[in-house]
């Protein structure tokens, strides 16, 4: 007989989860910059409050591996990445055909992003991409659930430059979100210029429907080759 519930739970702890998540975003809404602006301090403690990010460059340091400056940011990296490693391994080391509650979650998540990549560049190409785009997707995700643990933007210690967090969430460094964007820049420009050529420049250059335009006008069609002309070149503004 099948188990009935979510993700092979028994139906009351299905609903027992889905009230403390529930909870869990109702409080963490109201203790919020959103859910204070519109209700005021609500008198929830101290630590429910939630961090307010401040992002700024560079990020403070914290000491000095063999030479190598290691930044409060880049701990709060390599928590994160040690975390996913070890999650992964637990899911991984023991796959079973009927999947237990962790690894039908944590299918459940890989399944929705290989859905989506397939869907978005297409059978042959989303599978090409799923690895980027999952690790980049769980690697930003954790980042910034990871900032919600007790501990992360509270432990203070006195460095050479001033008193500074210990830990700070990666995702409130410039650097991190900025490496991440010129990885997919290169790779997206790389991408195009590999599949259709020098033709991948007409997507920078594209001034098709002025010409069009322009062509319409020296024919005889005024309004035509007007608003051709007009919405040609915003186009390839």
């Amino acid at each position: 007989m099948a188990k009935k519930g979510c993700l092979g739970c028994s139906l009351p702890i299905a609903i027992g989860i889905t009230l403390v998540l529930l909870i869990m975003f109702g409080v963490s809404f109201a203790a919020g910059p959103v859910g204070t602006n519109l209700f005021g301090d609500l008198g929830l403690p101290g630590w429910l409050s939630l961090y307010q990010p401040d992002p700024h460059l560079p990020a403070p340091m914290i000491f000095n591996l063999f030479g190598f400056p290691v930044t409060n940011t880049i701990i709060a990296t390599w928590l994160t990445i040690s975390f996913l490693v070890i999650i992964s391994y637990v899911v991984t080391r023991r796959i079973k055909i009927i999947p237990g509650r962790l690894q039908a979650a944590f299918e459940a998540i890989m399944g929705w992003l290989f859905n989506l990549c397939k869907e978005v560049a297409g059978e042959k190409d989303g599978r090409k991409f799923f690895p980027l785009v999952a690790t980049i997707f769980l690697f930003v995700g954790f980042n910034a659930w990871m900032g919600l643990i007790p501990g992360y933007h509270t432990i203070l210690i006195e460095t050479a430059h001033g008193t500074s967090e210990l830990i700070r969430g990666a995702n409130t460094d410039i650097n991190t979100p900025l490496a991440l964007a010129l990885l997919i820049f290169v790779l997206v420009e790389f991408m195009g210029f590999k599949r259709i050529g020098f033709r991948y420049l007409g997507k920078f250059f594209n001034f098709s429907e002025f010409g069009q335009g322009f062509k319409k006008l020296i024919t005889g069609d005024f309004k035509g080759g007007a608003m051709g002309m007009f919405s040609g070149f915003m186009t390839a503004f």
